[in-house]
Parts: C-alpha cells; sequence; structure tokens
C-alpha cells in the first residue's frame, strides 16, 4: 500500500479502546478481546477502502504486464478491468482461461496478503454473447 504503512493500520485496530455512554455515563476505558473490529464499527468503511485501493493496485499492475486484458466498450473507449462498490467488486476480463488463472491469482494473493475471503456463493460469472461457458 503506498502511504500508510500496513502495520500501521493493523495496530490502531488491534490496540484499540474502547469506552461505553451508559446512562449518560462515561465507563473506564476498556480494550476489547475480540481481533479486529467489529461489523458496523464507523472504522469500517474506511479499512475496506484501504484494502480495496491495494486490490485495485495487484490488478492494474496486472493490466499494465498485459497478463489481464480488460474489458472495452468501444475501439476509443477506456479499458475497465474492475469497478468497486459498497462492498460489491465487479471484475472484467477476456473469456479464457488464461485471464480466468490471472484474476485467481491476482484474489489468491490479495486474500492472502489482506485476510480476505472470496465468497463462492456470492460469485457470479458473466460470459458477453457467442461465447461458450463450457471448456
Amino acid at each position: 500500500m503506498t502511504g500508510i504503512p500496513e502495520s500501521m493500520i493493523e495496530k490502531c485496530i488491534e490496540t484499540a479502546s474502547l469506552s461505553v455512554l451508559w446512562n449518560g455515563k462515561i465507563s473506564e476505558i476498556f480494550t476489547s478481546s475480540t481481533r479486529g473490529i467489529r461489523q458496523g464499527d464507523p472504522l469500517s468503511p474506511y479499512i475496506f477502502v484501504l484494502c480495496l485501493e491495494r486490490l485495485s493496485q495487484l490488478i492494474q499492475k496486472a493490466v499494465d504486464a498485459g497478463s489481464w486484458k480488460p474489458f472495452r466498450v468501444n475501439r476509443r473507449g477506456p479499458n475497465i478491468s474492475h469497478l468497486f462498490f459498497a462492498d460489491d467488486i465487479l471484475l472484467f476480463a477476456e473469456a479464457t482461461v488464461g485471464q480466468m488463472d490471472t484474476i485467481l491469482e491476482c484474489l489468491n494473493y490479495f486474500c492472502a496478503i489482506s485476510g480476505q475471503k472470496v465468497s463462492a456463493a456470492k460469485t457470479k460469472v458473466y460470459f458477453s454473447k457467442g461465447v461458450s461457458e463450457v471448456y
């Protein structure tokens, strides 16, 4: 990641201390016994964006190297390799086994360094007209 070192982000999450406002009174400061941040934590979207920035860099590196062949709307249009929206990711590439290998290589590397996992149950693959879905 450019900018903030990954270890600094981890330190902020792992060493966070908390206090609770209960009946108008602030409790003593305590640390969480769980690892990471909880769902709904206000930091969650920011950390997600930082993580996806790293995935975006990995994909762009593969595009620049020529191993990831992005989608192009028309001959003069921009290349589109990926789009991120909220917690969804759309990946675009040529419909070949080699491109699938490149995508999986990027995703597997990202998952290994980030601790994230791709949900197979939430994953869908779409092909353009004229592309056989059977190999």
